[in-house]
């Protein structure tokens, strides 16, 4: 795969999907193992039983020279180099990573045998043949192209820390920042130390984008003592890079980033294991930030944000938010706190009869009758390339096999599906608050104007103008149709996620009003190697922003509402646990740590349910809240961090407020399968270390 071609595609196209593609890459290659595998099979077994036919005097065709000639040989070949691939590629989880790297390098093999394979003695002679060199030359001169600018994309870096945990089950690594490496955080570098071997290896980025050196956390593989991470652990090799006797080479960056803090309102980061790295680098950049806005940038944000959200509000939310805010002083937020008090008892005494109960309820309603208008706008793009595939094919067929009634359908189909389009845009003129309102939607309705004069016009005309339409007309038909299409993609928040956001632009520097951190791993000597560096910086940046050191237990008040972490911990080492709940006692980290498996479909829901509170508060006619959730990790905690995220848009979306969603993005390269399952002999004391959350 390209990778440097399509990081390089994502760094300045922020909406190009480098983690479908890469998944799209996996899948396709599955695809096509096991379709040549498949053919090869099912070519043995065919020819071979015509053969083995033919030698018992059953048939009367020779195919067993098929067996020996050229073809046949270059085929098998081409059939044992894709098998070494696919079995390598499935079971990639299982073995050690060098041996998957080099068995993918039968892909060329594969390649080279299957272009000599269509230009066999036959082909040699004469016979017209499709050369696979033509299907595969032009995207192996781009895969080589991409290679050689990687290759040369290489730099030498010298190591100024390496720190391993305690346990000896990972690796703090930090190195020089080669000049010119920009990055975003969520990419990864490769790496590789000569004098142990000279793989490239793939690690998350944990520094921020800002600082002058990059920041790697390596998990070793304990299990195999003489893989490259245990070699990288040793004593030996650490005092080497350490002195500078060995040096750490890097290329990238690739990959894609994890969120944009500058575009979203809210960000949940969730990290599992070392698949916090992304998120850690995500934090620093949140808090380098705002360390260079200062504490007035803050308060104009949040004042911006409330100026946002008071569209549509009463005064009495208007007064809640800013007080919440600080805004306001504490006399109005105790007033405000019992007006609300006194809403909440009155909506408990009415029940469903209450009237803020009436108004979800028709939001909600409302919600069904948009979601059927956007799938009718789906269906309209298929009914727009149905019919513009009859257009062009049916009216350039020759004369004896052209129908008449061929010329009806697409004039019926033509004028029918346009007239649903016209009505699908007097649907959205209607509602400006879900579908903004810009220059090309009066450039629709001038366009929809000439369409339907036009249709009108051919319609009273006669039958010939679609049964043998000039080519001005088809040119005509094929522009109209294709502007069409884009406008119902561009209008669909399903096919186009978060249209309704895509005129707003953000007023203040800050991006994101809140950033949380969460943060699963088994392993205490993780954390113990990580926090006190993150507590550092948070008071650094307290300090900075608001003049005094953080306090325990009183900076969530201040800083801890812009960026805030939680971390858990499912450490079944009681001597280790100890030492890290010391290390928290009386620190920044008070409260921040527990020691249990987290509900991660309730900590995803808590958070955006606050942000839709505030939507509801704001009214419909506010901006929507875009909330972003990102995962780096295992595939089965990201499946339930997925379906977290749907169900808050589905609450969303029931309530009547589409436009506060929340956006799921997960950074995984790839799919491994299942491990097997190994038992852990839990100690005595667990239930005492691992209470229920």
């Amino acid at each position: 795969m390209c990778r440097k071609v399509l990081a390089m595609v994502s760094q300045y196209i922020p909406s190009f999907p480098y983690q479908h593609v890469t998944s799209f890459h996996i899948q396709v290659g599955y695809a096509f193992c096991f379709f040549l595998i498949s053919a090869t099979i099912l070519f043995f077994g065919f020819f071979g039983r015509v053969c083995y036919d033919f030698n018992r005097g059953y048939d009367p065709k020779d195919f067993c020279a098929k067996f020996r000639s050229e073809i046949f040989a270059t085929g098998l070949v081409t059939f044992v180099a894709t098998l070494i691939v696919f079995v390598t590629s499935y079971f990639r989880g299982r073995m050690p990573y060098e041996i998957f790297y080099l068995s993918h390098f039968f892909v060329f093999v594969m390649f080279l045998f299957a272009t000599i394979h269509t230009f066999d003695d036959v082909a040699r002679n004469g016979q017209v043949r499709s050369q696979n060199l033509a299907w595969f030359g032009t995207s192996m001169a781009i895969y080589m192209a991409d290679r050689l600018w990687a290759a040369t994309s290489k730099r030498s870096c010298r190591v100024i820390e390496a720190v391993p945990t305690e346990d000896g089950t990972a690796l703090a690594l930090t190195i020089e920042r080669p000049h010119g490496f920009e990055f975003h955080p969520g990419q990864y570098a490769q790496i590789c130390v000569p004098g142990i071997d000279r793989f490239w290896h793939p690690f998350s980025i944990a520094s921020a984008p800002e600082v002058r050196h990059l920041k790697f956390l390596i998990k070793a593989n304990v299990d195999s003592p003489a893989s490259w991470t245990c070699a990288l652990m040793s004593k030996q090799w650490l005092d080497k890079m350490l002195s500078g006797q060995a040096l750490v080479h890097v290329r990238g960056p690739y990959g894609y980033a994890v969120a944009d803090l500058k575009k979203s309102d809210a960000v949940l980061a969730i990290g599992s294991g070392t698949g916090v790295v992304p998120m850690l680098s995500l934090m620093d950049e949140r808090l380098i930030t705002m360390s260079r806005v200062g504490r007035d940038a803050l308060v104009k944000a949040v004042t911006v944000r409330s100026s946002d959200m008071d569209k549509g509000a009463t005064p009495t939310e208007v007064a809640r938010r800013r007080s919440e805010d600080g805004v306001d002083d504490n006399l109005l937020a105790a007033i405000t706190a019992v007006q609300l008090g006194f809403r909440q008892n009155r909506l408990k005494a009415q029940g469903v009869d209450s009237s803020y109960y009436k108004k979800l309820r028709f939001n909600a309603f409302a919600e069904r009758l948009h979601a059927l208008a956007d799938f009718i706008g789906f269906l309209l793009i298929l009914a727009i390339v149905i019919v513009l595939g009859i257009s062009l094919s049916w009216c350039n067929l020759p004369e004896v096999a052209a129908r008449r009634w061929q010329a009806y359908v697409t004039q019926i189909s033509s004028a029918a599906v346009l007239g649903v389009v016209c009505l699908h845009l007097v649907y959205r003129l209607c509602f400006p608050a879900r579908f903004r309102r810009g220059f090309f939607t009066i450039v629709e309705v001038m366009v929809m104007g000439v369409a339907l004069t036009l249709v009108v016009f051919w319609w009273l005309d006669g039958i010939h103008n679609y049964a043998t339409p000039t080519g001005l007309q088809l040119l005509l038909r094929v522009v109209i149709w294709l502007f069409f299409m884009a406008r119902l993609y561009y209008a669909s928040p399903t096919l186009r996620d978060a249209s309704y956001r895509a005129t707003l632009r953000r007023h203040n520097i800050l991006g994101a009003q809140t950033y949380k951190l969460i943060w699963v791993t088994r392993s205490a000597d993780l954390v113990l190697c990580h926090l006190p560096a993150l507590m550092a910086k948070i008071d650094e940046v307290h300090h900075s922003i608001y003049g005094r050191a953080a306090e325990p237990g009183t900076w969530e008040q201040s800083l801890g509402r812009f960026v805030d972490f939680t971390i858990y911990v499912t450490d079944k080492n009681v001597e280790r646990i100890h030492k890290l709940k010391d290390l928290a006692a009386g620190s920044l980290a008070e409260g921040k740590i527990c020691f249990c498996r987290p509900n991660l479909h309730e900590e995803i829901t808590k958070f955006t349910q606050r942000q839709l509170i505030d939507q509801i508060d704001a009214g419909k006619d506010a901006p929507g809240i875009i909330t972003d959730v990102t995962f780096c990790g295992a595939p089965n905690i990201a499946m339930q961090a997925h379906h977290a995220v749907h169900a808050s848009n589905i609450i969303s979306a029931a309530l009547g407020y589409p436009h506060c969603r929340t956006l799921f993005r997960e950074e995984f390269y790839g799919f491994s399968p299942p491990v097997r399952k190994t038992q852990v002999k839990t100690l005595p004391t667990e239930k005492h270390t691992q209470p229920e959350c």
